[in-house]
């Protein structure tokens, strides 16, 4: 979203592209930017090759990292693609979604050097304070899934009579398959022994609980999850 409304924290990294102008992405510590084709994300791309959720960009353990979110056409850093391993940006970094180069510059200047009249700049808004789920790719993709207070279970919805909380129309998804506990905003994720197992920020679960933060990827069966957090 543009604007001036962005926390007092100074910008940690400056994501620049052109497209329509020449524009940029402000990105400050703690922040979690959602890239994609239609509104909603942080970052908007308004093209065709572009998916509708096509990558995130995280702060996490002090620096940057971007992650692909299953998009069709791709992401790269200095021409090599990125999975769903969390790739570390650093100064300079080139960055695709597919044909759309970005550049990556870590931010070292006084802020009011970042003022510029004929550069458009979007800041990230910070979410509500409820945590939640988003499907960024699977069936139900774009669909977000508020964290209640207390235990949901995570399984493959199915005619029987199986209610589970976060019912995914997913083959690849177990019965059940996860659980998920928000205990006063502190969000753990436990995967319950399934077949398929999790995937963490493309790292394999065991079964003991990982604490989730804002920004975090999960996989599951064939369904892509962003977690957002306060």
């Amino acid at each position: 979203m543009d604007g001036e409304d962005g926390e007092d924290k100074p910008v940690k990294a400056v994501l620049s592209w052109t497209l329509n102008g020449q524009q940029e992405l402000l990105l400050h510590e703690g922040d979690t930017a959602e890239v994609g084709r239609e509104e909603g994300n942080d970052l908007i791309l308004p093209v065709k090759n572009i998916s509708r959720k096509h990558a995130v960009i995280t702060w996490r353990n002090s620096h940057f990292e971007i992650q692909d979110l299953g998009s069709v056409n791709g992401t790269s850093v200095n021409e090599t693609p990125v999975d769903n391993q969390p790739r570390v940006l650093k100064d300079g970094d080139k960055v695709s979604f597919d044909t759309i180069e970005a550049t990556f510059s870590e931010h070292k200047q006084p802020q009011t050097a970042l003022k510029k009249d004929d550069v458009r700049q979007t800041i990230i808004m910070k979410l509500g304070t409820q945590p939640s789920l988003v499907i960024s790719t699977g069936p139900g993709e774009g669909r977000r899934i508020l964290l209640r207070e207390g235990v949901m279970t995570v399984g493959r919805a199915t005619s029987k009579s199986e209610n589970w909380d976060i019912a995914l129309q997913d083959r690849s998804v177990s019965r059940p398959h996860a659980r998920v506990e928000n205990n006063h905003g502190i969000v753990t994720y436990t995967d319950m022994g399934s077949v398929n197992g999790t995937l963490h920020n493309g790292q394999l679960l065991t079964t003991a609980p990982v604490t989730l933060k804002d920004g975090d990827v999960l996989i599951v069966g064939e369904t892509t999850l962003i977690y957002r957090g306060p």
